[in-house]
């Protein structure tokens, strides 16, 4: 679940909801890029959600207000689900901090986070995935999917919600909050020539992914990768079981020299690709099983991106 203010300023850790209640995946783990609630059936549910506003939501904004230098006081805008509490129940002691509850089914509508943050964040955890997969060239697809843990899974979403831009996040207020202020960005100082010749970042995320997935399953089509990206409730036409299904049928197997036994080659100056990608690999568990810095973790990622597109 992400949250952030209407500046695009402040992004609180994403709300991630598992059903284990002590994952084997976190053994160790002493700190975690995001914030992480059990529940048996992976529901938001009321409590949980009283505990993430008392425990998360009030105590991260206070902090942030006061690196500011402003007054401690917010207004988080929720929807009217079942897995939210009364509005007297989602109030600071002093009232400070208050919530305000949208209109029913205006979700699609006005609620900031539901225009284009959500579908961004999960566009560029897919992306994520399918990056994953492509830098283990060797491995058969369903082993490395199982390997994708609970663990794998929340740094990649925190990967994510890393590159929803300020600029997004002002702009998904717009409905709600038409008179915000904008902030100038550098872009919108560009000529209107310019700006109509440029994809925007959503359509280049999808062709990237439609290159990525081309690369495990040659012959998916175009709609094909919009319905994973872009699923409806009504019409899943594509989901990750039938990734699995389709690679294990169709994939072409490469056969190269590979190392499968225990010892490992000393670093070459020149390392191969498959190399390179299996060291950025060695060196990303390195770091989510060290509790190594966030923002160090994710320029490493983006290194590692980097080189799989090369």
């Amino acid at each position: 679940m992400p949250c952030a203010n209407a500046a695009g300023t402040h992004k609180l850790k994403l709300l991630v909801i598992g059903k284990a209640k002590n994952p084997r995946a976190f053994k160790n783990i002493n700190r975690l890029p995001v914030v992480y609630k059990a529940q048996r059936k992976g529901w938001v549910t009321r409590e949980l959600f009283h505990e993430w506003f008392h425990e998360e939501f009030i105590p991260a904004v206070k902090n942030k207000m006061k690196e500011l230098n402003l007054p401690q006081k917010a207004l988080l805008c929720i929807d009217n689900a079942p897995g939210h509490p009364d509005a007297d129940e989602l109030s600071s002691e002093d009232k400070s901090f208050q919530t305000l509850f949208l209109p029913p089914n205006c979700n699609a509508l006005i609620q900031p986070m539901d225009q284009h943050v959500i579908k961004n964040v999960k566009l560029y955890y897919r992306k994520s995935l399918l990056l994953n997969v492509i830098s283990k060239e060797n491995e058969d697809i369903t082993t490395i999917l199982k390997k994708f843990d609970l663990l794998a899974a929340v740094f990649s979403l925190r990967g994510a919600w890393s590159k929803i831009t300020s600029n997004l996040l002002q702009k998904s207020w717009k409905n709600l909050w038409p008179t915000l202020p904008a902030t100038l960005e550098e872009e919108d100082l560009k000529p209107l020539s310019y700006l109509q010749k440029k994809y925007s970042e959503e359509k280049r995320e999808i062709n990237l992914i439609e290159d990525l997935c081309r690369k495990i399953i040659p012959d998916i089509t175009s709609n094909e990768v919009q319905n994973w990206v872009n699923p409806t409730d009504e019409d899943i036409l594509f989901t990750e079981d039938e990734i699995v299904s389709s690679v294990n049928e169709d994939r072409i197997d490469d056969t190269g020299d590979s190392d499968d036994g225990n010892e490992q080659e000393p670093v070459n100056e020149n390392a191969s690709h498959t190399e390179t990608i299996k060291s950025f690999n060695v060196c990303l568990n390195w770091c989510m099983k060290n509790n190594i810095p966030e923002h160090k973790y994710l320029m490493l990622k983006d290194l590692q991106d980097q080189a799989i597109r090369l």
